[in-house]
């Protein structure tokens, strides 16, 4: 019988991507959303049920729209994708008559009543059938422990340090049993005091050395994290920051954070649960044949009740995993709702809606909260039935082997040596079977790391790098689109800038000018068309050598915390002091930096509290000319200025001989510039000629 799985999207507006997904899965061809990802790009603005036929069709699967009444659902084939809420996908799974279940990728397995489904069912269903076409297959990317294992240097060598002082701790446990029974068969009957002075003696020596093991083992599992924390980690991060820019813009930032901290869990697994998961096994094997030297028969009815105990573990696995999953997107949503908030205080006080952010993250926590208790709940299910099931085992055991002993069968001592071990084994074997329940749930944190880590970089090509940059760039036939089922932001776009030019580009809001200058900075690559470097394409020249040529101030750069200095420097290890403050003259930030109490070390908070808009953009103007640029981009960079102080600053550039890339609404801003282009969605218009004669006219008339 088919499955249907439980998907989460990790993009802003990939639900229907995701529902079509888990009916794939459903069918039999099992595709993460990293390899669908990967073939369908997904916009920000998401996906229409046009767009979920036309993805279902090349997956190989017959899609069959429907408009559906509330009474008739029922009636449809399940599974089914829904038009949720109108804005959402989710997948229906089931019908009854009180309530529906559904797989909402943005929310998990939800149980919803018939009268909230009618509130948010909007009418439109998508069946979706296996076609000739269709293919049933396997394809499972997954960022593995092996890969993990590889990165970390000198992991092999500090397990096996681990692996040894855990071996040779387990040695003293199972020295303590044989202990009592010696003391109770042997010293006890014969009232041999020196023999107990020599052992208790033997066994504190033991003691002291169970503790220097146990220290040194902490300390080598302690340099085990901090060695994954630098290499792993460090790899990890390095690597989040070389991914394309539509990686992050179609991301909530707390979602991004809690798939980092998923790390976490797989570096407590390595440096810690695998070495113990093996002991446990080890001890548990030894344990249960030196039980059954003592008494087989109830040593097989120990085993019966572990037995119940695992079937129990590896039965409600699957509920088990599926709390943890919503567990971590209710926190990712939770986090980026507070970062959210934080970050934009200032508008939040300046419309009064202090009580709305403040009930609207509260709603946020208390689904995390809700979530956790779920969690927390089924662990404590588990001890229940773990102490009932042991409990029960342990009476029974004591009854059978007291009816031994009064049988002359066994000795006391050997009673109280097999309780002992016993204990031993059963501590060791409920480990055993929670680590390999966590081992299988260490998954979900790998598959929340490949979302990462599987995600293609940015590729630099192989070629060295060019001797000198001319900086000329050129446009050619360049069209862009947020994915393939999006109308083009603009097409067949052509423009050639020589070194030195001042060119300004104007145009509608929402007419594609921001997007036009993350091309022209490399960041974003053209759907058609080629942006060229000294005629060179850029993919053959390197976005990244292009890039060190080039700055650029846009509308939504940020300040760091940090001094003023180092924030002009861009937190440069040597700084050029000197140099720093020529580029804020040329800014005309100098006299702004000097009247603050620490001049250039004055400090500045997050995104540069505390400053006003025009004094955050002479600043970030000043980091721009710091990088000393061949080419200078700049999107609505002067927008906070005044017109003097905007004039005066481009003369200064002027003096700079660089070239200028300047997008802007204001005409004063662009009527010194040597040619003007006004964006459409299906030209770069010249405009020149025409926005000199419209400045020239009113002069004539005065």
């Amino acid at each position: 019988m088919n499955k249907l799985p439980v998907y989460l999207q990790s993009e802003i507006a990939e639900c229907g991507l995701v529902c079509v997904a888990m009916m794939l899965s459903y069918h039999g061809s099992h595709q993460n959303l990293v390899s669908l990802r990967r073939r369908h790009q997904v916009s920000s603005q998401g996906l229409t049920l046009d767009n979920l036929v036309d993805i279902a069709h090349v997956n190989g699967l017959v899609a069959r729209p429907l408009k559906v009444e509330i009474d008739a659902i029922k009636h449809i084939n399940l599974p089914c994708v829904l038009h949720w809420n109108m804005n959402h996908f989710v997948v229906l799974k089931k019908v009854t008559a009180k309530h529906v279940v559904i797989h909402d990728p943005g929310q998990g397995v939800r149980h919803i009543s018939l009268s909230e489904f009618g509130k948010s069912f909007t009418g439109v269903a998508l069946e979706l059938f296996p076609g000739e076409s269709f293919v049933k297959k396997e394809v499972k990317e997954i960022f593995s422990i092996r890969q993990l294992w590889q990165q970390i240097t000198g992991l092999k060598r500090n397990l096996a340090k681990v692996f040894g002082l855990s071996l040779f701790l387990q040695l003293f446990t199972l020295l303590a049993p044989y202990y009592l029974q010696v003391g109770i068969d042997r010293i006890i009957p014969t009232h041999d005091s020196s023999l107990l002075i020599v052992i208790a003696f033997a066994f504190g020596l033991v003691l002291v050395f169970q503790q220097i093991a146990t220290l040194l083992r902490s300390f080598v599992i302690f340099h085990l994290g901090s060695l994954f924390s630098i290499q792993v980690s460090g790899s990890l991060f390095k690597h989040l920051l070389s991914l394309p820019l539509s990686f992050f813009e179609k991301r909530d930032v707390g979602d991004i954070v809690t798939r980092f901290d998923s790390l976490n869990k797989v570096r407590d697994f390595l440096t810690s649960s695998l070495i113990t998961l093996i002991i446990d096994a080890l001890m548990a094997l030894t344990l249960v044949i030196a039980m059954f030297y003592y008494h087989a028969g109830i040593t097989a009815l120990v085993l019966f009740f572990v037995a119940i105990y695992a079937a129990v573990r590896v039965i409600a696995f699957k509920r088990f995993r599926q709390l943890n999953e919503q567990e971590i997107k209710d926190r990712a949503r939770e986090r980026s709702n507070f970062i959210e908030s934080i970050q934009g205080i200032q508008t939040i006080m300046g419309f009064d809606g202090q009580s709305r952010a403040s009930s609207q993250w509260m709603n946020f926590n208390s689904e995390y909260v809700n979530s956790n208790l779920k969690v927390k709940k089924t662990r404590e299910w588990y001890r229940l039935i773990n102490g009932l099931n042991f409990g029960v085992e342990n009476i029974l055991v004591v009854y059978l082997f007291i009816l031994s002993v009064i049988a002359g069968q066994a000795t006391i001592g050997m009673l109280v040596a097999y309780l002992a071990y016993k204990r031993i084994f059963i501590s060791r074997i409920s480990s055993l079977i929670d680590k390999l329940m966590e081992f299988k749930m260490l998954r979900l944190h790998l598959e929340r790391v490949s979302d990462i880590a599987l995600t293609e970089p940015v590729r630099e090509p192989a070629t060295p790098k060019p001797p000198k940059f001319k900086g000329d760039i050129e446009l050619k036939d360049v069209s862009y689109q947020y994915d393939e089922f999006s109308d083009p932001v603009f097409s067949n776009l052509n423009l050639s800038v020589q070194r030195g030019e001042y060119i300004a580009i104007t145009g509608l809001s929402g007419s594609g000018k921001s997007t036009l200058v993350k091309i022209l900075l490399g960041l974003l690559e053209p759907s058609k068309g080629t942006l060229s470097v000294d005629g060179v394409d850029l993919r053959r020249y390197g976005a990244k050598n292009y890039r060190e040529h080039v700055a650029s101030v846009m509308q939504d750069d940020r300040l760091y915390a940090g001094s003023i200095l180092e924030n002009i420097t861009f937190f440069d290890a040597t700084p050029d002091v000197k140099k720093a403050i020529e580029c804020a003259q040329i800014a005309h930030a100098h006299r702004m930096i000097l009247s603050k109490p620490m001049g250039y070390n004055s400090l500045l908070s997050h995104q540069g509290g505390g400053l006003s808009g025009g004094e955050k953009q002479r600043i970030l103007l000043a980091r721009a000319l710091y990088k000393n640029p061949v080419i200078l981009i700049m999107d609505e960079a002067t927008s906070n200025l005044d017109l003097r102080v905007e004039r005066s600053i481009g003369e200064a550039i002027c003096k700079l001989q660089i070239t200028r890339i300047v997008i802007a609404h204001r005409p004063q801003t662009i009527q010194s510039a040597d040619r003007i282009f006004r964006l459409t969605s299906e030209t770069l218009l010249d405009v020149t000629e025409k926005h000199k004669i419209t400045q020239i006219a009113p002069a004539q008339n005065a």
